[in-house]
């Protein structure tokens, strides 16, 4: 099917809402312990409609997922939650969702869609088990996820987001098809994952359960992990790289031998690449923190690789490294000792 470039009233709805108070993008200071915002997107050549020319599948031609979900958030928006985020995620554009609105949204549009399924099933006299099928189909489903993602407001990224992570059938998010598809839709594009607070998003709800869904086969893992040595992707793709491993300590005892030397690596390049990069320090040390407290080798693992590059750190990244330890291990004393 060719890109659908169709834009609904929601869609034009929305793109009134979030054009007419979308700031400049900047680097300037975050709120968020003093982060740096957001680098300069190329916004205008993606242009301001709320849905993006990616395919929708074969969804309502009249009236795609993308756009009613869109329009639930339209309807929702608050303006101070708005300007909250707009002012603690500088240089991004938000319609105006916290995370429990935009889900209980997509929550109330799929039991929409399902009663309607049911109800035109039940006309149709069709069998009891096609009326249980999902409400949407899951190609749809990804259709419009990337949809949303590729919308230039966070909260209608982290939607598509809240659909891959919630709706989408864990066995088919958890596959080297959705990686092609975000290779293919999303990372082509440094301007749709260019701020701390999509990345860390993208790299919980959707690509930490793509690494930990299969322990044996490690090969979607290792993929992911690929993005830290990109030293020609973006630094938002490269943190990816790594924060996905955030629960590792929970995983580890059933993860491969060498999957924290793996991780050690993936850190290692990452932090060569861009050294002085606040938001590369920050991603290892929000992951290694917790690999730190580990028993295994893995824990002597993450401090070895802390103390060769003990010169690099900077405070914030020395005191991340050291927030889940105890006041007495003299670790602690040791890292926060660099200089």
């Amino acid at each position: 099917m060719a890109p659908s470039t169709r834009y609904s009233v929601a869609t034009r709805k929305s793109q009134r809402l979030v054009s007419s108070t979308s700031p400049t993008i900047n680097n300037s200071t975050n709120s968020r312990d003093g982060e740096q915002g957001a680098p300069e997107g190329n916004a205008k050549k993606r242009g301001l409609p709320i849905t993006s020319t990616a395919d929708y599948g074969d969804d309502d031609a009249d009236d795609p997922l993308a756009d009613r979900i869109l329009q639930g958030l339209t309807e929702r928006a608050d303006k101070k939650t708005k300007a909250w985020f707009t002012n603690y995620v500088k240089g991004t554009i938000w319609i105006g969702c916290k995370v429990p609105v935009v889900r209980s949204t997509i929550q109330q549009i799929l039991k929409q869609q399902q009663e309607g399924k049911t109800a035109s099933t039940r006309k149709t006299k069709k069998s009891k088990a096609a009326s249980k099928q999902s409400p949407v189909g899951d190609s749809i489903l990804m259709d419009n996820a990337i949809c949303l993602l590729q919308h230039q407001a966070c909260d209608a990224k982290l939607a598509g987001m809240i659909l891959l992570s919630e709706h989408y059938p864990r066995p088919l998010l958890a596959s080297h098809e959705t990686l092609d598809r975000f290779d293919r839709d999303l990372w082509k594009d440094p301007t749709i994952i260019s701020d701390w607070s999509t990345a860390d998003w993208f790299s919980n709800k959707v690509l930490g359960k793509i690494v930990f869904h299969d322990h044996v086969d490690n090969s979607l893992q290792q993929r992911v992990f690929d993005y830290a040595h990109l030293s020609q992707a973006s630094l938002w793709q490269r943190r990816c790289g790594i924060v996905p491993f955030l629960q590792y300590h929970k995983h580890s005892d059933a993860m491969p031998p060498d999957f924290g030397a793996q991780l050690m690596g993936a850190c290692e390049a990452n932090l060569l690449t861009s050294p002085r990069e606040r938001f590369t320090q920050t991603g290892i040390a929000w992951v290694l923190r917790y690999v730190l407290l580990l028993p295994s080798q893995d824990g002597q693992l993450a401090l070895d690789f802390i103390c060769r590059h003990g010169a690099v750190w900077t405070t914030e990244a020395k005191k991340s490294f050291c927030e889940k330890l105890p006041k007495s291990d003299p670790r602690r004393k040791k890292i926060l000792g660099f200089s």
